[in-house]
């Protein structure tokens, strides 16, 4: 989370909804029950940031993004709010979740095309973060694995540097996890090295 106090949002996020899952979630529990309670855990770290710049000055409009993905019986279970992203890499690349961007409702609505939003000046415009607002709207689904297949999860500071194809094809090519990593923050910096999430402003329209 890169505007105004957004390196302690983010870290409130992790700590908050990392505990909560690990407190909450048990073994026996089917992937209905641990969906709802990671839906708890993203409201609760929501609730806490949110209290937290209002209590704060130098915090006050604070929000960060934040993706989880875990799997469970088969399925990789994913919360997301804002622009970082997972990809799922089986067959082809595919990014499963959904931007929470300015540029992107222009897609959406026809306004420019894919294409052009990749350079769009606007494209680190968020519309929706955790923290800022009382109540925050996630996407939540859940994606049937199949072998072979691999989850990606980044900010823009990868994706905006590295193209889909070529980070699927990073990853393939790897030895392992590891060597995918670093080959992929090498390219990133190779192109660049600019994680937008350092400038992120936040569009915030209050859910209704």
């Amino acid at each position: 989370g890169g505007h105004l106090a957004g390196e302690i949002a983010s870290s409130m996020a992790v700590n908050i909804i990392t505990e909560y899952i690990d407190k909450n979630v048990k073994p026996e529990m089917d992937r209905f029950q641990v969906k709802e309670i990671i839906h708890r855990a993203f409201k609760k770290a929501n609730e806490d940031i949110y209290q937290y710049s209002c209590d704060n000055d130098s915090a006050m409009g604070m929000g960060t993004t934040t993706t989880l993905c875990m799997v469970r019986e088969g399925y990789v279970i994913y919360a997301h709010v804002g622009d970082s992203r997972a990809y799922m890499f089986g067959e082809e690349a595919e990014q499963i979740t959904r931007d929470h961007s300015f540029v992107q409702e222009m897609v959406r609505l026809g306004g420019i095309n894919a294409e052009d939003a990749k350079n769009h000046p606007d494209r680190n415009l968020i519309t929706r973060a955790v923290g800022v607002c009382e109540k925050v709207e996630l996407d939540f689904f859940e994606y049937r694995l199949k072998k072979g297949d691999q989850i990606l999860m980044c900010t823009d500071g990868l994706s905006n540097m590295v193209e889909d194809d070529e980070m699927y094809r990073i990853v393939k090519s790897s030895r392992d996890l590891v060597e995918a990593t670093q080959r992929l923050i090498d390219r990133a910096n190779d192109n660049g090295g600019k994680d937008e999430n350092s400038d992120d402003n936040i569009h915030n329209t209050p859910p209704k």
